[in-house]
């Protein structure tokens, strides 16, 4: 660790102490955090929020809690004080920055996903947005960057435990199946807090609805924020952000039937719970 990013840490670890002595910081800063797969417009969605003068948003702030997010999969509900303090220690320093400011804080990482159960008890006016994407965009964005083959995170990539059907055949499932695994895992987790929290503090869109602009409004009432004119929304909707790079891959109508099949196969139930279509060996 180098000598400036060891000060930062440092720094963060003693506000860390200090705000948990200050019960009404927790309480009453505002803030949203995004639950999702990654490569969903995540980073689209911060261009977004950012336009706004009252949201402090941020797509992948130091640190970035790779490693963290694997384990916090499996282990949030077990031992929950270790990733809340995990949270504190990583994020204390931004939050205090947006809350002595009078802004509200946004981060749309992925990466947080699996930390949602803490935030929500730790900050009990976080709000969430669930962005879900069909798998195939999903499968298909992870074959082209190479996961599960030689990507450089993917030492810090989910993978299933112990107990869990996946680890028993994880050693010989080719990388498009971790990644039909994978998105099938995330969505999982995501529904599964969903069901669990109260409905005034999260809502659910389609990928496709942040990129085409649909969802926006619906976001800024869940945060009760004015929305940013239109035409600056619009703006940052024609970029290219954060695009996709890498070996090419075919797009869902150009799987074969066994590759759809192996999809329905690990991913279809929860498919099916958020809308899309699985069509059967059978009706194929």
């Amino acid at each position: 660790m180098g000598r400036l990013r060891r000060l930062r840490y440092n720094a963060r670890m003693g506000l860390g102490k200090v705000l948990s002595l200050m019960p009404e910081f927790w309480r009453d800063t505002s803030s949203l955090f995004v639950l999702s797969t990654g490569r969903t417009g995540t980073k689209t969605l911060t261009h977004i929020l950012a336009l706004s003068d009252q949201i402090d948003a941020f797509h992948e702030p130091y640190p970035r809690l790779m490693e963290e997010r694997k384990y916090a999969r499996t282990e949030i509900y077990d031992n929950p004080n270790k990733y809340k303090k995990i949270f504190s220690d990583s994020r204390s320093l931004y939050l205090w920055n947006s809350y002595r400011n009078g802004k509200f804080y946004a981060e749309t990482s992925a990466r947080l996903t699996f930390f949602a159960p803490v935030i929500y008890d730790i900050l009990p006016n976080s709000k969430f947005l669930y962005i879900h994407r069909h798998p195939a965009e999903v499968v298909r964005s992870g074959m082209r960057r190479g996961w599960y083959v030689d990507h450089p995170a993917d030492y810090a990539r989910i993978v299933p435990v112990k107990g869990e059907y996946a680890f028993e055949h994880w050693a010989t499932w080719t990388p498009f199946e971790k990644i039909c695994w994978y998105w099938d895992a995330y969505n999982r987790f995501a529904l599964g807090f969903v069901d669990s929290v109260l409905s005034d503090r999260v809502i659910q869109v389609r990928a496709d609805e942040i990129f085409s602009g649909r969802s926006v409004d619906c976001i800024f009432d869940l945060i009760k924020l004015r929305k940013p004119d239109d035409d600056l929304i619009h703006a940052e909707l024609s970029k290219k952000h954060n695009i996709q790079k890498g070996a090419s891959f075919p797009v869902f109508e150009d799987w074969t039937e066994e590759m759809k099949q192996t999809l329905y196969r690990h991913a279809g139930e929860t498919m099916q719970r958020l809308g899309y279509n699985v069509v059967s060996v059978h009706e194929a």
